[in-house]
Order: C-alpha cells, then sequence, then structure tokens
C-alpha cells in the first residue's frame, strides 16, 4: 500500500510539473491556442485576478512596492478609457494593450501559485530552471517542425495566427526553423533573456560543474 501510495504521489507530482512546464512555456512565448479566443497568458491572467480578488483577498495584501506598479496599471487603463471617449473613437487597440499587459502581469501570479503547489516556494534558481525547459522545449519543437512536415501542419494547427503571422509562416516555411507560435527573431529575442538568466543561474555556488557544461551544450 505505500508503495501504491508513494507511486501515486509521484505521478500526481509528475503531472503537476508538467502543466506547469505547459503554463511557463505558452506564457514565455505567448502562445495562441486556437481553442481559446485570446492567447494563453490572458487566460491565466483571468485565473491569477479572480484567484486574487476572491480567495486570496490579496487587494489587501499587496505590498508597498507591488502596490505602486498595480496603480500605474491601473492608472494606465483609466486614462486610455478616458481618452478614448474625449475623443469619441472606437479604436481600442491601445486599451486593449493596457489590458492585456496587465493580465500578463496576473498570469505569472497564476504560475507563482502553481510553483508554490508544487515545491512550497520559489526561488530563482527553480523559475531559470522552467524557463531553461521551456527555451529547450521550443528548439525541439521546432527542430522537428523543420524537419517533418506532417509535423508542422500538425502543430501549427493546434494555434491561431494573425494574418500577418499567417503570412510570414508561409514565406519562412521550409527556409528556417519555426517556432511554435513565435516567429523567428521573436524567439530569438525570447532565447537570448533565457541566456542571460543561464548566466545568472550558472554562476551559484548550488549548480555543479557539469550542470553548468550541460546547460552551456544543450543551447549551442
Amino acid at each position: 500500500m505505500d508503495v501504491l501510495n508513494r507511486g501515486c504521489l509521484y505521478f500526481v507530482r509528475l503531472l503537476g510539473k508538467i502543466i506547469l512546464l505547459f503554463c511557463v512555456f505558452s506564457y514565455v512565448y505567448q502562445i495562441h491556442y486556437k481553442i481559446f479566443p485570446v492567447t494563453f497568458p490572458v487566460v491565466l491572467g483571468l485565473f491569477g485576478i479572480l484567484y486574487d480578488f476572491f480567495i486570496n483577498k490579496g487587494i489587501f495584501k499587496i505590498k508597498l512596492c507591488n502596490f505602486y506598479i498595480f496603480c500605474g496599471f491601473y492608472l494606465v487603463i483609466i486614462s486610455l478609457i478616458i481618452s478614448t471617449v474625449i475623443n469619441g473613437t472606437h479604436d481600442y487597440t491601445f486599451l486593449q494593450f493596457g489590458i492585456v499587459n496587465l493580465l500578463n502581469v496576473y498570469s505569472f501570479y497564476t504560475i507563482s501559485i502553481l510553483f508554490k503547489i508544487l515545491y512550497k516556494d520559489i526561488s530563482f534558481e527553480l523559475v531559470v530552471k522552467y524557463y531553461i525547459a521551456s527555451a529547450l522545449l521550443q528548439l525541439i519543437i521546432s527542430l522537428v517542425m523543420f524537419l517533418d512536415v506532417d509535423k508542422m501542419v500538425y502543430f501549427t494547427g493546434l494555434l491561431k495566427y494573425t494574418s500577418l503571422a499567417e503570412t510570414k509562416l508561409i514565406e519562412e516555411m521550409g527556409a528556417r526553423l519555426i517556432g511554435f507560435g513565435t516567429q523567428f527573431f521573436q524567439s530569438g529575442i525570447i532565447h537570448g533573456m533565457i541566456l542571460l538568466l543561464l548566466v545568472f543561474y550558472a554562476d551559484k555556488k548550488s549548480v555543479c560543474c557539469m550542470k553548468k557544461y550541460s546547460c552551456a551544450l544543450l543551447f549551442v
């Protein structure tokens, strides 16, 4: 019975880590799946807001430094609403941009809840590990899509593209690696930022030399 319980616990934790990696991956690359009307980080952000305000009552527990950040977001959104009303325009692009950015902040709040459920705490090294795992997963999917046309059709069929992104996808198909949900140069920027995080991660004393070289070789 103890072996069965340990096996079930291991399976649940493994499933939780897979879900967490999926959320981090979708957050980092701003994936827009077809089954959702908005990007997945926005969906996570909505869950984050609901959890913060209705379950955690976080509106009364926001630290002072975070309070100023959120006030800045809300003031920008309010100013955009006022500007839209005064100018009598029906173009809500900038208002949508402000709201999406606020939801992106709350989306990582949802991810942090998953971190605490699985690991009881959040550390810089732990977050960077998942960022690195997300980058490796992106590179593997990109390589598979580049080598196998059928796999590319399958993976791209899961996503919703804008008309511009779809045009770029057709132009670059077969000519260069195409990211899952991201364009070539956008993936380069994201991977560059993750490489910077990798430098700080590898510099930590708790990481052995073998892990340092392994991480470096995987990215090369």
